[in-house]
């Protein structure tokens, strides 16, 4: 190798300094420990050889070899600012060190034509050193080669060839320009470069490039074979050829190489763990298993070879799999193999099986080992949020983020955590630093802008997503987001130019016109939307959602008998289908046929059970119908399944109210509250029934703290609930000043008048109270409080 020489160059004069007496022993120790480094990075081993570059530079940060032979070191990583950094500090140490110039201009090369004009300049700065230079000879001649100036890129390699014969770099520039004016004789350049340089990959490499590019398999398959050979151990030949013979199908022979290996001694860790990774992506699965059992016999402290045993088990036998996890923590107890084996159990466990027992069960066992361990902490936080823990969830990921700070997967969900604690301001912080960190992120892109649509702050939405769009015009979920808030602000035609842009899209033209359907549905045109619906039920005759909004447009114009008949032909091509059966159940409900309707909602539960909305709809409708008993009957079947189902409990408490059972009512209310404290019906109603069956101290002051956030509605109910309570509580005042507003919300609903009028009367207001009181006895109304009512208009 080129650089091997300035360190012999170096070293000898040194020694003959030495030997003249003229060395201090400052030279001495940076020779000696120059000497050491070239030594370790020649026997492969960086690390060592970093350290004795850090003696040299402790006594002599200018010394350039050190610098450029820790370049090269960098390079290995393919840490380029350090390498860039190390050869520009060599070659300002020493202008006329030729070697770190023309890795320079190697590593300048590799930004691109924008720095041609650069990598010359260093080539240029060689050759007035060196006019034969065979290295700046040909870096001048790849850049010519590019520029596409043919005839000065052959003239500077051949000058390259002619100082070196068979030089590599020179050759395949050859070997680009001749590939399609003259295939054997670029052929012969490479060859001839081989010849010469027998153990040169680079050569070997560009030959094989040149071998595919003329379709020439079993030449390019026998060159594999070569660099395998020269290079045993080297993994990345074996997964190219093993490519090369998939693209060529060749499988039998990628199938052969592969066995042959699991029977060949391999030294390399590495190499056995991409054998066993190898063996099972082509479903060699006995070979695979038996394969690593042996390496595991050998190396059984290896844990990487038990992990890819258990990833060989997890498509055929997830029992065996986490055995071998298991396995793994045994042996290792509270390492850190251990504790990838308990993060592999717990995730296995979550997403594939929906165990939440054994995930939570290793989550905690690997906080218990290490109480800030990352993956731990974010399944906890999961955990959590499904809990509506959420202040438990954002301490979990801020420990994550604590430590980790660029980790976006744990900001999103830290904005998630923030949005169900109902923070806005810090989930969008969250989601912020998420697409900083990652812009192209298309979860980020649609959480932040989900949340900014959900604020009405549709202008910073839009220009997330069309920025998005712009480099990723296929992400059909970003251009929904991007109709959803044209829906929302009224903007028809931008909304419209958006669907047609997914309608061009193969994968996206069903889903583009029911787009296209769901904004003209929104813009009132109806007809073009029942067309619309139509052209999807034609593209894809299972649609549901497409289903479900051309019934409601047909009957929203009209068109009952239309929206029947295709819901009927719907259910006899898709029997299994649930959602249309409920759909039908609702036309029937709507047309106020009772029998069809619960009729429609118990076969929806004969083929699924467990469907909570299809229940629901079957007990309002037999309410409905005024069977009362069977729907309470349904509510109850519903809440065997589902104990903590809102909707059921809140149905089932409206009804026992209804049949005037008011102490079961009032504890289905709050069954319902203990579960969601902020259900407003469920407020409202056990907030009335404490007023008007259970009045006492104790009863308003749940009553008033249940009513409290309904001061500043403008609904109309409940805003009667609260002046009703004021009523009861004898502040007439305020009784008047609320129900005021509920009247002047809803005039026409009788009650809200009689306590209205009830509240003028306690004031001494009679002129008002009487004529609040007639109005709502107008049309023989009736309602709680009714007679009471049409006493007092006697009396005044």
């Amino acid at each position: 190798m080129q650089y091997k020489s300035f360190v012999i160059t170096v070293l000898t004069q040194l020694m003959l300094i030495t030997l003249l007496g003229a060395c201090s022993s400052s030279e001495e120790q940076q020779a000696n420990y120059l000497n050491r480094a070239q030594e370790q990075y020649d026997a492969d081993d960086s690390k060592k050889a970093r350290l004795e570059l850090r003696n040299v530079l402790q006594i002599n940060p200018y010394n350039p070899q050190a610098r450029y032979l820790l370049a090269l070191i960098h390079a290995q990583d393919a840490n380029w600012r350090e390498v860039s950094k190390n050869l520009s500090l060599a070659i300002e140490y020493a202008p006329d060190f030729i070697d770190p110039r023309i890795k320079m201009g190697g590593l300048l090369f590799r930004y691109g034509p924008s720095a041609d004009e650069k990598t010359l300049e260093q080539a240029d700065a060689v050759l007035a050193l060196d006019p034969d230079n065979a290295d700046a000879r040909a870096l001048r001649a790849v850049v010519f080669q590019r520029q596409g100036e043919e005839a000065d890129a052959i003239s500077e390699a051949q000058l390259a060839l002619d100082s070196v014969p068979g030089h590599v770099g020179a050759s395949s520039v050859m070997v680009k320009v001749y590939t399609d004016q003259d295939a054997e004789l670029a052929l012969a350049y490479i060859d001839t470069s081989i010849e010469i340089n027998p153990s040169d990959s680079v050569a070997k490499e560009v030959k094989l490039a040149l071998l595919n590019r003329q379709d020439e398999t079993a030449a390019a398959i026998a060159l594999y074979n070569e660099l395998i050979a020269d290079d045993p151990e080297n993994i990345v030949y074996y997964v190219r050829l093993l490519a090369y013979l998939s693209e060529k199908d060749r499988d039998d022979e990628a199938d052969a190489l592969l066995s042959s290996l699991a029977i060949s001694p391999r030294d390399s860790i590495d190499f056995k763990i991409w054998l066993a990774q190898a063996l099972n992506r082509k479903n060699l699965l006995d070979i695979a298993e038996n394969t690593v059992k042996g390496f595991i016999i050998d190396y059984p402290e290896e844990y990487e070879l038990r992990f890819a045993l258990s990833r060989i088990y997890m498509t055929s036998d997830r029992t065996a799999s986490n055995n071998v996890l298991r396995e793994i923590i045994a042996l290792d107890v509270d390492g850190a193999d251990a504790q990838s084996a308990r993060g592999a159990i717990a995730a296995f466990a979550w997403m594939l099986d929906n165990d939440r027992a054994t995930a939570e069960a290793m989550a905690n066992e690997m906080l218990v080992i290490e109480e800030g361990n990352h993956h731990a902490l974010q399944l906890r936080a999961i955990f959590r949020l499904l809990d509506n823990n959420n202040i438990g969830a954002i301490s979990d990921l801020r420990a994550v983020l604590k430590s980790n700070p660029t980790s976006v997967a744990s900001l999103l969900m830290l904005g998630e955590a923030h949005t169900a604690n109902n923070s806005m301001d810090l989930a969008l912080d969250a989601y912020r630093s998420a697409l900083e960190l990652s812009p192209n992120d298309g979860t980020g892109v649609q959480k932040i802008s989900q949340l900014l649509i959900n604020q009405g702050n549709y202008t910073a939405a839009e220009s997330i997503l069309i920025s998005h769009l712009e480099q990723f015009p296929a992400n059909a979920d970003a251009h929904v987001l991007l109709i959803e808030s044209y829906i929302l602000q009224q903007r028809w035609n931008d909304a419209l130019t958006v669907t047609r842009e997914l309608e061009k899209q193969d994968q996206q033209l069903a889903r583009g016109v029911y787009l296209r359907g769901r904004v003209l549905y929104a813009s009132k045109e109806y007809p073009a939307a029942i067309t619309a619906f139509e052209e999807v039920l034609q593209l894809e005759p299972s649609a549901v959602e497409a289903l479900s909004y051309l019934v409601n447009t047909m009957l929203v114009t009209g068109e009952v008998s239309g929206a029947e008949a295709y819901l009927l032909k719907h259910i006899e091509a898709y029997p299994q289908q649930v959602h249309p059966l409920e759909l039908q159940g609702s036309v029937y409900l709507s047309s106020g046929d009772f029998d069809a309707a619960i009729e429609s909602y118990r076969a929806a539960l004969l083929i699924d059970p467990q469907r909570g909305s299809a229940q629901v709809a079957l007990g309002r409708a037999l309410q409905a119908k005024g069977d009362l008993l069977a729907a309470l009957k349904a509510y109850d079947d519903g809440l065997q399944l589902w104990p903590k189902n809102v909707d059921l409990l809140t149905l089932k408490a409206g009804l026992l109210e209804a049949l005037k059972r008011h102490q079961d009512a009032v504890d289905g209310y709050n069954a319902v509250l203990a579960i969601n404290e902020d259900e407003v019906i469920a407020s409202n109603n056990l907030a009335m029934l404490l007023i008007d069956y259970f009045p006492s101290e104790e009863s308003f002051a749940r009553a008033f703290q249940l009513t409290s956030k309904f001061e500043d509605t403008n609904i109309a109910v409940l805003l009667d609930t609260r002046g009703w309570l004021y009523y009861h509580m004898e502040d007439y005042v305020s009784a008047k000043r609320v129900l005021k507003r509920a009247v002047a919300a809803d005039g026409d609903e009788s009650i809200f008048r009689f306590h209205l009028g009830m509240a003028y009367y306690r004031l001494g207001d009679n002129t008002s109270a009487k004529i609040e009181l007639e109005k709502s006895l107008a049309n023989d109304a009736k309602f709680v409080g009714s007679d009471e009512a049409s006493e007092l208009v006697k009396k005044l």
